[in-house]
């Protein structure tokens, strides 16, 4: 068909009814507009997004001083950083502190800051807006809390504040912590998906970024994550039922890391590194990976980009160099252990793997893995700058050599095999590591004066000046290199998802009959 309304059953009729209300009449892609992120990255406008971390992590602080930098500049700095050119309104209904609480927080959390100050003018523009559920509760008199026991907005307090958020339509809405916010059982499937529903709505109605922040699980200290882990194995550290990720079209989970994204730059003094998973239906691209994110000592936040690069291009720049000089040593260490007599092994305790976590770690640049050694073996490989091969003749290859090299050259000539030694000179492994060693023959010479060499190999080594095989893989332009690395597919430039629908008009329902509107007080003194 070439009109592309016509693959809709409803083109060109009138109904009435819901049908004729609801049902959508065409499809053009130039109607939905691309996603909206807050912060350019990772925080999606329009809809609910699960934000969790273990507790005492600096939750809380981080989006106080978010919204209190956003509402007074307009510049969003949380997870990624974007300038709105306009002061951001935002609100922040917190059960987890107390309005001495915030106070002390601004003021005396980061005393060079200027935290105090913006908050107190972007309150007095409207711009900010924080609401603590203790004072809430209190003017209530019910002890009421926003999610009631089956997770659905209460009929006081609950309804009147989503309400009147939706008139309001804030930029960004946070709610900390939804165990505190709710007084039902969130290990049930059913008051999960209430309080998710009841989110998702006032995102979409509100047209905010809404933020609703979880605890994980007690054990996830416990958890260990290598560079083979899935986002997955952070998401499902979420407390309580698993609607809570299934009904959320946007999940992001921090743990604290030492072990991974060792490459990133730009970290400062106090700074702590952690990683992030995100499960979302969104579009974001990051969902199949994991990826760094600092928190900053000196701001307060977390960042997952750093003078407008992220923290993850930054790591692949880093992981990249790393892995070129894997490229560039491992050639050289095989070789050292051939004419030492004691070969690497194809697999086993004297694999290049095993031996990149003990005798050769050190020689290695850091944060070298054993899986990217392996990549690099298979890169090698196939470049055919090492080979597979005997180390008896008429036996079946089980050891590494470079073509150069003695066993390989015995292979070739059907000549017998040096015999092997006992252990490799660790010495020469050290200097066939270093940038001293710039050809094989300086390698063959610094074994020659230590006295290492095992019998017979200089006979054999097929080293012809001039020709030598050391890979020249240095630039970090040479793309064909890091095909094998696993992770190494590049983050897109830009990404966007498109959507459609209409908007329907819903409201939470009127407070209940029961539950008179009440007032809040004034906002609280930041005189300090």
């Amino acid at each position: 068909m070439s009109n592309v309304t016509q693959i809709h059953p409803l083109a060109g009729k009138e109904r009435t009814g819901f049908i004729g209300r609801f049902a959508m009449r065409s499809i053009f892609l130039t109607q939905a507009a691309p996603r909206d992120w807050i912060d350019d990255f990772l925080i999606p406008r329009g809809k609910a997004t699960i934000f969790g971390l273990d507790h005492g992590q600096g939750k809380t602080t981080a989006l106080l001083s978010a919204i209190v930098v956003a509402s007074a500049t307009g510049v969003w700095s949380l997870f990624g950083n974007r300038d709105h050119k306009r002061p951001l309104k935002c609100v922040l209904v917190t059960a987890e502190e107390t309005e001495e609480d915030v106070i002390q927080k601004l003021a005396y959390d980061r005393p060079a800051s200027d935290h105090l100050r913006m908050a107190k003018e972007a309150m007095s523009k409207g711009n900010l807006i924080i609401i603590c559920l203790d004072k809430v509760m209190e003017a209530s008199q019910t002890g009421e809390r926003i999610f009631g026991d089956d997770g659905a907005p209460t009929q006081g307090i609950g309804r009147e504040l989503l309400n009147e958020l939706v008139l309001m339509k804030p930029d960004v809405i946070i709610f900390d912590t939804m165990r505190s916010c709710g007084s039902g059982d969130y290990n049930s499937d059913l008051v999960s998906s209430q309080t998710l529903s009841a989110l998702n709505l006032l995102a979409r109605l509100a047209e905010a970024a809404v933020i609703m922040t979880v605890h994980v699980t007690k054990d996830s200290a416990k958890v260990k994550l290598t560079d083979q882990s899935s986002p997955s194995a952070l998401i499902g550290m979420i407390r309580g039922s698993g609607q809570i990720v299934s009904q959320a079209r946007h999940v992001i989970v921090l743990h604290r890391t030492d072990d991974l994204f060792k490459g990133v730059t730009g970290l400062e003094k106090g700074d702590t590194l952690y990683v992030c998973g995100v499960k979302s239906n969104l579009g974001f691209p990051l969902t199949q990976e994991l990826f760094p994110v600092v928190r900053s000592h000196k701001h307060l936040t977390f960042m997952a980009r750093y003078d407008g690069k992220s923290l993850l291009d930054s790591s692949k720049s880093e992981e990249k160099w790393r892995y070129m000089r894997v490229l560039k040593i491992l050639p050289k260490l095989i070789f050292a252990a051939a004419i030492s007599g004691k070969p690497f092994s194809l697999t086993g305790a004297f694999s290049p793997e095993k031996l990149a976590e003990s005798t050769i770690k050190n020689f290695l640049p850091e944060g070298a893995t054993p899986a990217m050694v392996n990549s690099a073996l298979k890169t090698l490989l196939a470049g055919h700058q090492v080979l597979q091969v005997k180390t008896t003749a008429g036996g079946v290859p089980n050891r590494y050599d470079v073509v150069e090299g003695p066993y390989a050259t015995a292979d070739r000539e059907g000549a017998e095999p040096p015999a092997s030694k006992g252990a490799v000179d660790t010495d020469l492994l050290h200097f066939a590591a270093s940038d001293e060693a710039v050809v094989y023959q300086d390698i063959l010479d610094y074994a020659v004066r230590r006295g290492t060499l095992a019998e017979g190999v200089e006979d054999l080594c097929r080293i012809e000046a001039g020709d030598q095989r050391i890979p020249e893989i240095q630039s970090e332009d040479d793309e064909r290199a890091m095909d094998e690395v696993p992770g190494m597919d590049q983050m897109p430039d830009e990404w966007e998802q498109r959507e459609d629908g209409t908007d329907i008009e819903l409201q939470f329902g009127e407070p209940g009959a029961d539950h008179p509107k009440f007032s809040l007080g004034e906002a609280p003194d930041f005189d300090v």
